[in-house]
């Protein structure tokens, strides 16, 4: 992981009241299947209505699926540019 950030799982809530759609469906961690960059997230407030995690800093963890999503990266949907982040 990057500085100390979480991990990001399926089903977890953005700042616009989405959540996390995808994950590495292989990769259960504590109960969790957790999520990579690029993968989609629902978005309640603008009219695309979801889009792809993108990543915020470097990634040093890579999944099946591409470089582990983090808390505090954001969803390209189409609210203003990183407005819609991923919460813990």
């Amino acid at each position: 992981m990057s500085s100390g950030r979480k991990l990001t799982s399926k089903g977890g809530p953005t700042s616009t009241g989405g959540v996390v759609l995808e994950g590495n469906e292989n990769l259960n961690i504590e109960g969790k299947i957790i999520a990579s960059i690029g993968q989609l997230v629902s978005c309640p407030v603008c009219g695309p209505g979801k889009g792809p995690i993108v990543a915020v800093g470097e990634r040093t963890l890579i999944l099946p699926a591409g470089p582990a999503a983090l808390v505090d990266d954001y969803v390209a949907c189409g609210c203003p540019p990183m407005s819609n982040k991923l919460l813990p």
